[in-house]
């Protein structure tokens, strides 16, 4: 049991690329993107479950968990930015916020891994919930809109968090 949440990141990791092949090759709104994108962010939620609850929190989930996050959403991203769902700027802050964390945890490995806090996990939430409902067939742009603008501010702000606290990291582990 105790492997079972990083072979849910894998699959995640796993599921990243299907979710593009299946969106580029279906109607805009198809079911089938719609159900691979909940399964990868249902997966993330039961793998934090489990490996909570059995004590299994490795360094390799806390290390790729949030990258498979990160594939999976900045994929759906730029897919429903080209097709003109969600707007450039949008994409481009959550994009590179992302990617300079995702950059700062493998720098500063050498500290420690600073593991995703409750604004981190929100924003993940917010970013999936929001980019699941644009995926929707059934037109759900009313809520996933205004849940995107909302995500979008949640990222700047645990952005700037994160790089505070990882600075923090770094100069105590220095004295």
């Amino acid at each position: 049991m105790k492997h079972v949440p990083n072979l849910l990141t894998v699959l995640r990791l796993l599921l990243a690329p299907v979710i593009v092949l299946v969106y580029l090759n279906q109607a805009t709104g198809s079911w089938w993107c719609f159900s691979l994108f909940f399964i990868a962010g249902f997966s993330d939620y039961v793998d934090g479950k489990i490996a909570r609850s059995t004590g299994s929190i490795t360094e390799f989930g806390k290390l790729l968990d949030p990258i498979a996050d990160k594939l999976v959403i900045g994929s759906v991203l730029v897919l429903l930015t080209i097709d003109n769902v969600i707007f450039v700027w949008i994409t481009v802050i959550i994009l590179v916020r992302e990617i300079s964390v995702t950059i700062a945890r493998i720098w500063f490995l050498k500290h420690g891994v600073l593991a995703a806090d409750r604004g981190g996990k929100l924003k993940t939430m917010l970013q999936g919930f929001s980019l699941l409902f644009s995926l929707s067939p059934i037109d759900l742009s009313a809520i996933a809109l205004p849940m995107l603008y909302l995500a979008t501010i949640l990222t700047v702000v645990t952005g700037v968090r994160y790089f505070y606290q990882l600075s923090q990291m770094g100069t105590s582990n220095v004295n």
